[in-house]
């Protein structure tokens, strides 16, 4: 009887184990990571990529995924990009895609998305032509907080990751 009280108490004690290392997995998958592009004071840069000029325009557009995962309000003042001279931030605004002079708020434990339809940095003055495969460094610029640099790969007109 005694033996069978352990062993009872033994496979207790391995199934809450298992229960909370899976809920540590569970809470880890829930926070973003990143490749590698994370600033040492909480803010991170991911899924950069940028779409190719569709002919004959000259117009390039980034996009990236800003995460702030500190407990406060970061400003992101502008993204610089090796590909051209002008690199302006665009998000929607009232349903209307607004170019943002003065930076993008990103609000404490959230992020700022920018995806097709919903915001990029225009990249425009090319230093030349944008194919396939090339890859392009960005700097994102913020208030109060070290630079982070990305690199984002260049994806064909029409086709993104």
């Amino acid at each position: 009887m005694r033996g069978t009280r352990i062993e009872a108490s033994g496979a207790l004690v391995a199934g809450v184990l298992v229960l909370a290392l899976g809920l540590a997995g569970l809470i880890l998958g829930s926070v973003p990571q990143s490749s590698g592009d994370q600033g040492p004071q909480g803010v991170s840069v991911v899924s950069a990529w940028i779409a190719a000029p569709v002919p004959p325009t000259e117009l390039a557009a980034g996009y990236f995924t800003v995460y702030n995962n500190t407990d406060s309000d970061v400003q992101l003042l502008k993204v610089t990009t090796s590909a051209g001279a002008s690199n302006v931030l665009h998000t929607v605004v009232g349903g209307v895609m607004t170019a943002q002079e003065g930076g993008v708020l990103i609000r404490a434990r959230s992020s700022l998305v920018l995806s097709v339809g919903e915001g990029h940095v225009m990249i425009d003055q090319l230093f030349g032509k944008l194919k396939a495969g090339d890859l392009i460094s960005m700097e994102l610029t913020f208030a109060d907080l070290a630079p982070i640099d990305v690199t984002a790969k260049v994806y064909a007109p029409g086709t993104h990751p």
